[in-house]
């Protein structure tokens, strides 16, 4: 019976926990059991190990005998026992041909195979002393319930892991709906995903991927893991789960239906799991087994299932949220601030600069001869023109600029710590950028802007007075002859205004 047969047996036993030697009571308890029913000096429990494609001999308890050295056909009997799936026994094995292996200090042996509920080999429960013996009928089936005890305290243990990783994944799991319900951006929901993936699977990799719309990609927005092999970007048609709108599971490199945006050096058998919501595909959740040749299991499988489930619903609420968020602050028309936002905002920031001792500027810019515009071209011209214009200010300004849609033909820009200077100038710049606006398909003549600026704190300290600024300076701008820029004059500010 050589080392080699070891390579038959297909048991994986990290489902029942059970990796390493280390000593534990339930198990050294069988083994003295075992020695003294067998009317032996010593006993040993012997468990395979199969974890991807590695197999080893876990000898877990040992009684009676320091070293293995002393029972080097230990293994042998044991495994010959499995094999055969009846007790084995070899009274004297310096006279028993079956024994191919030194039988070292120990003539005798005995094994009882272990098998799981399932029928799948497990290892075995061996007796063995220094001298030869008999072994009687009734004493092979006293090995034989000790192997049932074995295995029943490994069953006990699965099921004691199983409740615990049930319990913990269901804690987590609580865990991440609550951090859900508290985020207020995609990004922060992200954020959380990364954060609770790393802990659900703490052995795998993957990422969590998002349809970007706009760009016609697919892009991960999170990952997790040391070896996610999941692409940043990719097509939509790249992942078999996005084109056919359910689960996808590769286990082996040969089984065909590859997604393209997962590597295949070294191969890692993968899930991807499309999160639909609302009807629409936001992404795909991509979970990798932890290690080259490793599957995953149905409990990891089903756990990445529920968390793509949660994550797909909370993303899809924060995405209606933000839509319908983006439609209380944002004119229809222009896709500007609208006016309450102005307000909130400008109280904000005027806040904020006064807090930082800093300056804070604004533009109040007015259409020139919109009326006629409108009534020359039409309202849909004039709506082409307001747009135009409110994309103009989306792209000229800094990304601290708030730029509004004051009412009508009227819009703000609220500059936060621009100084006076700095505005004028940003003012007449896109007074001269308005006038090379081409509407496509209309015949008009040159656009133009009139445009009024304030500051603080020069020209006041409270929005009030900032907007009544601003609002007179372009007053002056029109009755000035139009498409220009005037600055507010505090001269023209009421007593306490600068200092209220």
């Amino acid at each position: 019976m050589s080392r080699n047969e070891s390579n038959t047996i297909p048991q994986i036993l990290y489902d029942y926990s059970v990796k390493d030697a280390e000593p534990e009571e339930r198990f050294d308890d069988v083994t003295v059991l075992a020695a003294e029913v067998g009317g032996v000096g010593a006993a040993a429990l012997f468990l395979v190990d199969q974890t991807s494609s590695e197999q080893r001999w876990v000898v877990k308890s040992r009684h009676g005998i320091s070293s293995l050295r002393e029972a080097p056909a230990f293994h042998s009997v044991c495994l010959a026992a499995v094999t055969a799936r009846e007790v084995m026994v070899v009274s004297d094995a310096f006279a028993d041909a079956r024994v191919t292996t030194p039988p070292g200090t120990m003539r005798f042996y005995a094994a009882a195979p272990l098998f799981s509920p399932s029928g799948q080999s497990a290892g075995a429960l061996c007796v063995m002393d220094r001298e030869p013996h008999e072994f009687s009928l009734e004493k092979r089936r006293s090995l034989e319930r000790l192997g049932r005890q074995v295995m029943a305290q490994l069953e006990l243990g699965k099921q004691r892991s199983e409740l615990e990783r049930v319990t913990r994944e269901t804690s987590l799991l609580n865990e991440m709906g609550d951090l859900f319900q508290s985020c207020l951006t995609m990004e922060e929901a992200f954020l959380v995903i990364n954060r609770s993936a790393r802990r659900l699977f703490p052995t795998e990799s993957g990422a969590l991927c998002i349809q970007n719309p706009t760009k016609g990609m697919v892009e991960a927005v999170a990952f997790w893991g040391e070896t996610t092999s999941c692409e940043p970007v990719f097509a939509a048609e790249e992942c078999w789960a996005l084109r056919r709108g359910r689960v996808h599971i590769a286990e082996e490199p040969s089984a065909g239906l590859l997604c393209r945006h997962v590597s295949q050096v070294p191969w890692t058998s993968y899930l991807c799991i499309p999160m639909m919501a609302q009807g629409e595909t936001l992404g795909v959740l991509n979970l990798q087994a932890g290690r080259p040749g490793e599957r995953l299991t149905a409990a990891q499988q089903q756990l990445a299932i529920t968390v793509a489930e949660q994550a797909g619903l909370a993303l899809a609420n924060l995405k209606l949220r933000e839509t319908l968020r983006s439609q209380s602050m944002r004119d229809p028309l222009t896709g500007l601030y609208n006016r309450r936002y102005m307000d909130e905002m400008l109280e904000r920031e005027l806040y904020r600069v006064q807090r930082k001792q800093s300056s804070l500027s604004l533009i109040m810019l007015d259409l020139d001869h919109f009326k006629q515009f409108n009534d020359r071209l039409g309202h849909a011209a004039g709506d082409t023109l307001l747009r135009a214009l409110g994309g103009l200010l989306t792209t000229r300004v800094r990304r601290e600029d708030i730029p509004c849609r004051y009412g009508g033909e009227e819009f703000v820009v609220i500059l936060p710590e621009a100084t006076l200077e700095i505005a004028q100038r940003r003012a007449e710049m896109l007074r001269e950028e308005v006038r090379q606006l081409s509407l496509e398909g209309e015949a008009h003549g040159p656009i133009t802007l009139s445009l009024g600026v304030s500051s603080y704190p020069q020209h006041g300290r409270n929005v009030a007075v900032l907007l009544r600024v601003a609002d007179q300076a372009l007053y002056r701008a029109k009755n000035e002859g139009r498409d220009r820029v005037v600055v507010g004059d505090a001269s023209e500010l009421e007593p306490g205004d600068v200092a209220s």
